[in-house]
């Protein structure tokens, strides 16, 4: 029974296009992928590519779509090989490895029977997408700057007017939010610095809600290194 179904399997991937799992790859593949960065600045960020066990290569970006940049590689060298490796990095005229999305290295498992795959990433996300993801806007991180302070990130650009812009922070003394801005100086910005009407209480528990992106909760940030903490915290 166990081998017929594994039969039938088969077969039907055979059917749909779809190489079986773990199947050889052909000796040059094909892979087109989408990537998202959430501020929509893409310069310097590039793509290495290598069959699983074999060396890379870098690869460049060559337009852009609805979702962010595109390009499609031909990865050679990968007869014998299941999976391609991928790394989204950020290059600079110094460095070709200045940063990288994620710390993990990922890799490619899906391809058509004839060696061709498409995939979507996205910045901060270990996940592989193998069909277009829909992304609704979220909080990314929010943590406690300074007394007054709030550092947001979110994966939605947002622009800045005067007030509290939607944004409410719950949790001891209720700080009410008096003024957003970009932590960049932009007019739009993924990471968005609030103000608040009262200090936070150090050792307290907070939360951002906001009725685009959500709710998150906050966490001690560069506030860990101001004189109010070590004045809290530290002990004789």
């Amino acid at each position: 029974m166990k081998r017929t179904s594994g039969i039938l399997i088969t077969l039907f991937a055979l059917v749909a296009g779809l190489a079986p799992a773990n199947a050889a790859l052909p000796a040059t593949t094909t892979i087109t992928v989408h990537y998202q960065r959430y501020d929509n600045d893409y310069t310097g960020w590039n793509l290495w590519l290598w069959p699983k066990g074999k060396d890379g290569a870098g690869y460049t970006f060559t337009g852009t779509d609805d979702f962010g940049v595109v390009g499609t590689f031909t990865v050679p060298n990968t007869a014998a090989s299941d999976e391609v490796g991928i790394i989204a990095r950020l290059s600079t005229e110094s460095n070709a490895w200045a940063a990288k999305d994620v710390s993990v290295d990922r890799f490619i498992t899906r391809f058509s029977a004839d060696g061709k795959a498409e995939i979507w990433l996205v910045q901060d996300d270990e996940q592989i997408y193998y069909a277009k993801p829909t992304l609704l806007p979220q909080f990314i991180s929010a943590t406690i700057d300074d007394t007054r302070i709030a550092r947001l990130r979110v994966n939605r650009p947002l622009t800045p007017v005067a007030g509290a812009n939607g944004f409410t922070i719950t949790g001891p003394g209720a700080p009410t939010v008096s003024a957003v801005r970009t932590a960049n100086g932009k007019t739009s910005s993924v990471e968005l610095l609030l103000t608040v009407s009262a200090d936070f209480a150090l050792d307290g528990n907070y939360s951002v809600t906001h009725p685009t992106y959500g709710e998150a909760s906050m966490t001690l940030g560069n506030v860990l290194t101001s004189d109010q903490f070590n004045t809290l915290f530290t002990y004789d």
